[in-house]
């Protein structure tokens, strides 16, 4: 009877999700680098770990550097998704005015609110904020409208499109760095519900990604930022 039971319980959790979903190196749903206007639905969590090349901004400038991340995201009431997100550089030494790093690992938290639902004409609308508060060296604050047409029964395309703006100086105060400040946007193509492929332009340089997802709940990443450096993430999504 337990192993009916574990058995049971084995088969539920592989098929509890059933919706395509990619999930950016930052933790958010999106595609490589820039969020879309999509997000987890209410109850679902996601799990994932990347390995990425990113710029990273000290203290008399920016570098670009191998970095890893791992991030918890949430979707609270159908409209809400939230999550935190902790990332490494392990190839620098920042000296700070009172703490010296030779490791430096940084916590970001990030949150999206769908303003306006897809419908058959109109595409949804998010707002979003990355890096809300600590040391915001990755913050984002923007606008994103994405759109899905489905060519066939097992083909789909969203594009996005959006704004990085410099709002969260308002709210807070001036962040060290805007991950994303101007025109963003992107296109993936999905394939049988089972894979996706990705280009985009980050507002600063044009990604490629590829997602495989093997089972619902697991998907694997391939990324190529900036054209010319090669990356890996992993993300486990299951209901709460």
């Amino acid at each position: 009877m337990n192993k009916m039971k574990t058995i049971i319980f084995l088969l539920h959790f592989l098929y509890i999700s059933t919706m395509a979903y990619s999930q950016t190196v930052y933790g958010i749903t999106g595609m490589v680098k820039t969020p879309t206007a999509y997000s987890l639905e209410s109850g679902e969590m996601s799990v994932g770990f990347n390995l990425f090349s990113d710029q990273f901004q000290k203290r008399y400038g920016k570098e670009t550097f191998q970095q890893w991340s791992a991030n918890i995201n949430v979707g609270f009431l159908s409209f809400f998704e939230a999550g935190i997100r902790l990332v490494g550089v392990p190839k620098i030494s920042i000296q700070d005015s009172n703490l010296p790093y030779d490791y430096y690992i940084d916590r970001n938290i990030n949150f999206k609110f769908i303003l306006l639902r897809e419908k058959d004409n109109l595409p949804q609308i998010s707002f979003g904020m990355q890096d809300a508060i600590g040391t915001r060296i990755f913050n984002s604050t923007y606008f994103v409208a994405s759109k899905t047409f489905n060519i066939q029964e097992k083909t789909e395309f969203k594009f996005s499109f959006g704004y990085g703006t410099k709002l969260s100086q308002y709210i807070f105060d001036e962040p060290n760095n805007y991950r994303l400040s101007g025109f963003f946007g992107g296109t993936e193509i999905g394939l049988y519900n089972f894979t996706s492929i990705m280009l985009e332009y980050d507002a600063k340089d044009v990604n490629a990604g590829i997602s495989i997802r093997p089972v619902h709940w697991l998907n694997l990443f391939g990324y190529y930022t900036s054209l010319k450096d090669l990356g890996c993430g992993i993300s486990f999504k299951f209901e709460i």
